[in-house]
């Protein structure tokens, strides 16, 4: 099944139909269009999977990716034109430039934790870039795994963009495919065997693996406006955020001072009982829970 995936996709990429600039712009049309009107699929789904509040998903999910549709699609004729270099004199009179080519069948395997935007997108500057796409939605966000693979055949063009449903198993399959390039979002250990997978054929990566991020807070800052603005990053869709502040360096003289306005803005934001609190995420499923705890 996913090996024959593979092989349409490759056919259809090779074909020369996801070359031309108004198929991309078609694609990224029908993508913003997919985010826009099922809003409330997406919004019901992310709450079903993951308790994600309606706006977290509309502001982090669902707005980005519509935003980063439109983003590739104004700047493709610029993008894919040619840029003219200077050529070396010995190599005079010859003419150089630079042009931007699709890498052809492009594998996507999105996480749980923005089962969304992490699918999607990834998917429009692939599109963008003249590729066919194979998508992995996350298996641990069920709900929204098979909205898309019921959505993405009734927007994008089904001869070059599949949706495969499955869990590691179906992963690893997929994996053993020559693809052209892999787009992974998750943890380090997953990141390990998407790498290995891949140096198999060759298959350049793009690993998003998150990493620690350190908040710094001086002694001449407004401590109640920082503690607004880390609270509000940090517990984002349960603290499940890429960037989200990991660590606080402060002077040693505002320390009290800043944990004083940290709780209070946690209480302020979140209220007295935060699992009570309909407008807080849930963590997708024990064993994440236990890992992060």
């Amino acid at each position: 099944m996913t090996n024959q995936t593979f092989e349409q996709l490759k056919k259809t990429y090779e074909s020369g139909r996801t070359r031309p600039l108004a198929w991309r712009r078609a694609q990224l049309n029908a993508l913003r269009r997919l985010v826009t009107e099922n809003r409330d699929a997406f919004v019901s789904s992310a709450m079903a999977d993951l308790g994600k509040p309606a706006a977290e998903t509309v502001l982090m999910e669902l707005n980005l990716v519509a935003g980063e549709a439109q983003f590739v699609r104004n700047r493709l004729s610029l993008w894919t034109a040619r840029h003219p270099k200077a050529m070396h004199w010995m190599l005079q009179p010859a003419a150089g430039w630079t042009i931007a080519e699709p890498k052809g069948v492009v594998l996507i395997i999105s996480p749980w934790n923005y089962p969304v935007l992490l699918a999607l997108e990834p998917m429009a500057d692939a599109l963008a870039a003249g590729n066919a796409v194979c998508l992995k939605p996350s298996e641990l966000s069920p709900n929204t795994s098979k909205l898309l693979a019921e959505l993405v055949p009734q927007y994008l063009d089904s001869e070059a963009v599949r949706v495969v449903e499955g869990g590691p198993k179906k992963t690893g399959e997929l994996l053993k495919c020559p693809f052209n390039h892999i787009f992974y979002t998750g943890g380090g250990h997953v990141g390990k065997i998407v790498m290995r997978a891949a140096a198999e054929h060759l298959t350049p990566v793009t690993l998003e693996l998150g990493g620690k991020s350190p908040c710094i807070v001086d002694k001449t800052a407004n401590l109640r406006l920082a503690a607004k603005r880390i609270v509000f990053g940090k517990f984002l869709n349960c603290g499940q955020t890429c960037v989200a502040p990991d660590y606080i360096y402060c002077d040693p003289e505002i320390k009290e001072a800043l944990v004083a306005e940290l709780r209070r803005q946690i209480t302020r934001q979140y209220g007295k009982e935060p699992l009570k609190n309909r407008n807080y995420g849930k963590i997708i499923n024990e064993k994440h829970f236990d890992r992060i705890n």
